[in-house]
C-alpha cells in the first residue's frame, strides 16, 4: 500500500500492477516492476524486461510506454517534466503528459554518469544543462544552444538544484570557477579557485589564500 498515491502494489504469478482502495484492478498485471515516486506518483516508473517508462500511479494510466534504457527527472517540480534515454543512448525531454518537448543532441551518458553525482541533468529557468562529449552547456526547450558545451561543471557541485542565483550560473573550467548569465554572457571569467551563491548582488571568491566579494559586472 503506497499513501501518496493511494493504491496498492500487488504482484500476480512474476508480474506487477496496481489496485485502487477498494481492490479494483487499476492496470493489468504485466511489469517487471513498478516504482512509486512518493513525491510525484503520476510520474512513477515502470520496468518491463529491461526497459524503463512511465505511469500515473492514482490513476494506472500509462504516460510512456517502456522503451528506454534510463529516466531522469530534472529539479522542475512546478512543471514535472523528465528525460528518457532510449536504446540507441539519444536522450529527449518529454513533458507529464509524455509529449515529447525536445531531443538532447550530443547527450553523453558516460559523463553524465560519471560526473552527475547522483543529479544528472538541471534546469535552469528555462534551460536544461546537460554534458556532451566537448563538455557542459544547455539548451533552450527549442533545443537552442545557450551556453557552449565546453564546461566541466555548470552549477554549484553538491548543491542539488540551487545552480542558478540572481541571474547568476556558476561554470568551471580548467579547474576554475566563473559566472555567466542566462543568456550566455560571462560575468566573471573562469579564474577563481572557490565561489559562492550571488546573493544581495555579490558573491564571494577565492584565489590562493586571498578572498573577495564581486558583483554581476564581474568587479
Amino acid at each position: 500500500w503506497h499513501s501518496s498515491a493511494r493504491v496498492a502494489k500487488v504482484r500476480l504469478g512474476s508480474l506487477w500492477q496496481l489496485l485502487d482502495e477498494n481492490g479494483k484492478a487499476l492496470t493489468e498485471a504485466k511489469w517487471t516492476s513498478i516504482n512509486i515516486n512518493f513525491y510525484q506518483p503520476e510520474l512513477s516508473e515502470i520496468e518491463a524486461d529491461g526497459q524503463w517508462g512511465l505511469l500515473d500511479a492514482r490513476s494506472g494510466n500509462v504516460i510512456l510506454e517502456p522503451a528506454f534504457q534510463k529516466i531522469w527527472k530534472p529539479t522542475k517540480d512546478e512543471n514535472p517534466t523528465f528525460v528518457a534515454i532510449d536504446a540507441n543512448g539519444v536522450g529527449s525531454l518529454f513533458d507529464s503528459a509524455g509529449k515529447k518537448i525536445c531531443d538532447l543532441p550530443g547527450l553523453h551518458l558516460e559523463r553524465v554518469d560519471k560526473e552527475s553525482k547522483g543529479w544528472p541533468l538541471q534546469y535552469i529557468d528555462d534551460l536544461l544543462c546537460y554534458p556532451k562529449e566537448s563538455g557542459w552547456g544547455a539548451i533552450d526547450t527549442a533545443g537552442n544552444e545557450k551556453l557552449p558545451f565546453k564546461y566541466e561543471f555548470i552549477g554549484v557541485r553538491g548543491q542539488g538544484g540551487s545552480i542558478v542565483d540572481e541571474g547568476a550560473i556558476q561554470v568551471t573550467l580548467g579547474g576554475k570557477v566563473g559566472f555567466t548569465a542566462l543568456d550566455g554572457k560571462m560575468i566573471s571569467e573562469t579564474k577563481w579557485d572557490t565561489a559562492g551563491f550571488f546573493s544581495e548582488g555579490v558573491a564571494y571568491v577565492s584565489y590562493g589564500k586571498r578572498w573577495a566579494f564581486i558583483d554581476k559586472t564581474g568587479e
